[in-house]
């Protein structure tokens, strides 16, 4: 009876709005055992738009009065499981509503009874999320056993394999799957496909589920398609002879072997050429595509004929199929045969195929297993390897004595000294490294710490430890970078340790490039792979840095500077616009001061002479070698807190010595 007269009046008060609303006489009814529904305190309070969401199992909460005499909610007429009521709350689940998935909110209608029947109603929207695996389409839509395929869509990490016509790739071998799951991305297997072009369909698996990824537009197959291939009887082929193969889509044809031997291709037809030509009577032009093939002088034995299959070897990973059977070859020997190039393409030589010194050339043409050397503007260049009859490679080398960028004369060395044209190139009288990574001292680090410009070598704490710098540790400076020559006696004893830099993340946060003799506290911040640190003492050469991009550049430096972020440097001057000026340049990623640096900053490094035996206050003359650093970009590195695990990534130009001591 306390609880009653405590809420008489607003008991009463919503009771009579409800009556009046709902139509029972007030006479029949206990007005105590009467719920009312306060519709504002609906958590969550969906809307259409689906700025607040509810979900099937979501679990609704509503604030009232005399709410434990609730005994149904619903949604569409679908009971709601009623999880918790009390005389002022009530809490219920959102049944499972039959609707399909869908990226926007459904409109469902809320029902509340009491006793006596409905007591409160309201529009509510429930969101049925999209969980399944959707397809939106697939790219390429033709391509050879290799291509990779991707599928687009939503939720496809749920796809635990592709059929690919009869072919079945599992999850586990798909190339990409993206993490959101708007896409996965197999190659096409290699499989029994018809010659030619063919269709294939394609379908996903998820669950007990399958998707149609084709549809209307299934996956073009291409293979290669050979005309029959056929030797005269009593005829037989000679080294040096060609055989000219016709068929389809051989622009697909990577090699072509007798056996086990490669044949020299001497003229694909490739589909690009084939779509470029008139396209009068295209359609036979396009299944003429052909390939003419030689039997190199490699394949010389004793004089004897030999049956082998031609085949063509084709798809990746390699697929082979055969051309002709059991073709004869006349393997004598034609003597030495000329070497004939056909390209030469330099390493990281870009689009401009630019020939930077101690790079590695590789040579294609034919005959080229009779290759003694090559000769670059008359200096001799050291081979790579050994010449295949195809291929062969050699080293750009540091003996030219031009310091511009020069095109010169290639020639192959063969038969004892003979000499054949091999064509021009454009020599770049330096050495570049693009995208070196050295990092600062921490445990992550330890395979990528000290760079010799030299070699092009990234040297791990364990290789630097074997002997590339014997004398740390002999107080070889009498000051930082300046070199103590009571100790270092000779330019023979200082040159003997090549140049190197290295960066670390000092104890004040500051991360910098580093000259071995700029610290005697440097090295030994490093550690070798058992723990171990480096010997303690400076460095013995004598490194100098400067930024060329800072706010006082000069007119020079900034020139240079952008030659090198361009790839534009061509000759020795532009490496050296300025005399160095800091033995530890440190990233602030303002790089407003010549000292300090940012991402994408272009620093001079020089390497002192011994007669110089210091940076400071020496001339342009007394460098003994020098170079551009292009920074790239900082990972891992921050300022507040510093980083033993910082890494930075740099272009590099280096000259080889300028000076003779």
């Amino acid at each position: 009876m306390k609880r009653f007269i405590k809420y008489a009046k607003p008991l009463m008060l919503g009771a009579l709005a409800l009556l009046a609303a709902c139509g029972p006489e007030m006479s029949s009814v206990e007005t105590a055992n009467v719920p009312a529904v306060n519709g504002a305190t609906l958590s969550p309070l969906t809307d259409e738009s689906g700025s607040s969401r509810a979900y099937v199992g979501t679990e609704v909460s509503v604030e009232g009065y005399n709410l434990e005499f609730v005994t149904r909610a619903e949604f569409d007429e679908l009971e709601a499981e009623i999880t918790d009521k009390s005389f002022k709350s009530l809490k219920f689940r959102v049944p499972a509503l039959q609707f399909p998935q869908n990226d926007n909110p459904y409109y469902t209608k809320l029902n509340i009874y009491g006793p006596d029947g409905l007591i409160f109603t309201t529009s509510y929207y429930v969101t049925i999320p999209v969980t399944d695996a959707l397809v939106s389409g697939y790219a390429p839509a033709e391509g050879t056993i290799g291509t990779e395929v991707t599928i687009s869509g939503r939720n496809l990490q749920q796809v635990t394999r592709v059929h690919f016509g009869s072919a079945v790739i599992e999850a586990a071998d798909f190339t990409a799957v993206a993490e959101d799951g708007a896409s996965i991305t197999f190659a096409v297997p290699a499989g029994e496909y018809a010659a030619g072009d063919s269709e294939i369909e394609i379908s996903a698996e998820w669950g007990t589920q399958s998707i149609d990824v084709t549809g209307e537009e299934p996956f073009v197959m291409h293979t290669p398609q050979f005309d029959t291939l056929e030797q005269a009887e009593g005829e037989n082929s000679k080294i040096g002879d060609e055989v000219t193969i016709t068929g389809k889509n051989l622009y697909l044809v990577t090699a072509v072997l007798w056996g086990e031997k490669e044949l020299l291709i001497v003229e694909p037809e490739s589909k690009s050429e084939a779509d470029s030509e008139t396209e009068t009577d295209s359609e036979t032009e396009a299944e003429a595509e052909t390939i003419t093939v030689r039997f190199p002088s490699s394949l010389a034995d004793d004089g004897s004929v030999v049956s082998k299959d031609i085949t063509a070897v084709w798809g990746t990973p390699e697929q082979t199929t055969l051309v002709a059977e059991a073709w004869r070859v006349d393997l004598t020997p034609i003597g030495p045969a000329a070497p004939v190039v056909s390209s030469m393409t330099a390493q990281d030589g870009g689009a401009d195929n630019k020939f930077y010194l101690g790079k590695v050339v590789t040579v294609k043409g034919e005959n080229l297993a009779t290759v003694e050397g090559f000769l670059v503007d008359g200096v001799e260049a050291e081979l790579s390897g050994e010449p295949s009859d195809l291929e062969a490679k050699f080293i750009v080398p540091a003996g030219v004595d031009f310091d511009t960028a020069t095109e010169v004369e290639i020639k192959a060395v063969y038969n004892d000294g003979e000499q054949v044209d091999a064509g021009k190139a454009m020599v770049y009288p330096f050495y570049f490294y693009p995208d070196v990574t050295i990092g600062a001292q921490g445990e992550s680090n330890r395979g990528r710490v000290f760079f010799l410009p030299e070699q092009g070598r990234v040297l791990s704490t364990d290789e630097f430890n074997d002997g590339i710098d014997p004398y740390i540790g002999s107080k070889t400076q009498s000051a930082a970078n300046t070199l103590d020559k009571t100790v270092i006696t000779s330019a023979d004893m200082y040159h003997e340790v090549p140049a190197y830099i290295f960066v670390t993340n000092s104890g004040s946060n500051v991360f910098s490039f580093i000259s071995p003799s700029n610290s005697a506290s440097q090295i030994t911040n490093h550690r070798t792979s058992d723990g171990t640190k480096l010997a303690s003492g400076y460095g013995t050469p004598v490194i100098g840095y400067r930024n060329i991009e800072f706010d006082g550049a000069s007119a020079a430096e900034t020139a240079a500077a952008a030659k090198a972020r361009n790839g534009e440097l061509t000759s020795v001057s532009d490496l050296m616009p300025k005399l160095v000026s800091s033995g530890a340049p440190q990233f602030d990623n303002v790089g407003t001061a010549n000292n300090r640096f940012k991402n994408g900053q272009v620093i001079a490094v020089q390497h002192m002479s011994y007669q110089a035996g210091k940076f400071s206050g020496m001339s342009l003359s007394d460098v003994y070698a020098a170079g551009l650093l292009v920074v790239k970009q900082m990972e891992g590195f921050d300022g507040a807190t510093g980083s033993n695990d910082a890494t930075v990534t740099f272009d590099f130009y280096w000259t080889k010595p300028l000076i003779e001591e």
